[in-house]
């Protein structure tokens, strides 16, 4: 935070006082030590590989459904 690489900005004690820096870092490292903060956990890949379940899984039902209801008819 005090020498930010690259482009990112640099947090001197103006910005952020030692006891909010020191809550960011108790964040992160308590986020980066839970399972799976940002939801279900399919192979740690995050969202997209979520949705991407989600998506596959929907469409499989949805076919189901419509040769199902094909075989009926």
């Amino acid at each position: 935070m005090l020498t930010g690489p690259e482009n990112m900005p640099v947090f001197g004690d103006n910005q952020l006082t030692p006891d909010e820096k020191r809550a960011i870092i108790n964040y992160v490292q308590t986020i980066d030590n839970q399972a799976d903060p940002g939801g279900a956990g399919v192979g740690r890949m995050g969202p997209v590989a979520e949705g991407l379940v989600i998506w596959v899984v929907g469409i499989g039902v949805l076919l189901f459904g419509i040769f199902w209801m094909g075989s009926k008819a």
